[in-house]
């Protein structure tokens, strides 16, 4: 939740962003995939990976898309947001460092599983 604002992902291929005093729905964004992660609200912007192989930053107000990356596998865990990178986390173990601004590739290292 951030600014009076609760922004949900749905199996459903939906972003929603509901007025968190009436539930009133302020907009909806629809990806390709189910949304199974968590997501990140940071800057005017809401974080989200797909299980379609991408991420999205939408704007916090409007829901329109600012940019989007595709990964190599489907997002399963949810973005965390610190010092203008976005980090997130796909089902093939790898790790993707995005600048929260242009989405773009700053890095991505494999993590291998135990």
């Amino acid at each position: 939740m951030a600014n009076g604002t609760v922004y949900v992902g749905s199996y459903d291929n939906n972003v929603y962003a509901l007025d968190a005093v009436t539930g009133h729905l302020n907009w909806s964004y629809t990806t390709k995939r189910s949304i199974i992660s968590g997501l990140a609200v940071a800057d005017g912007t809401v974080y989200v990976g797909s299980y379609n192989y991408s991420v999205y930053a939408l704007d916090a107000v409007t829901g329109r898309l600012d940019w989007s990356y595709a990964t190599y596998g489907s997002i399963v865990s949810g973005p965390a947001v610190a010092d203008g990178t976005v980090y997130v986390g796909q089902y093939d173990d790898e790790v993707y460092a995005l600048d929260a601004t242009t989405g773009r590739l700053d890095w991505m290292a494999f993590i291998q599983s135990a």
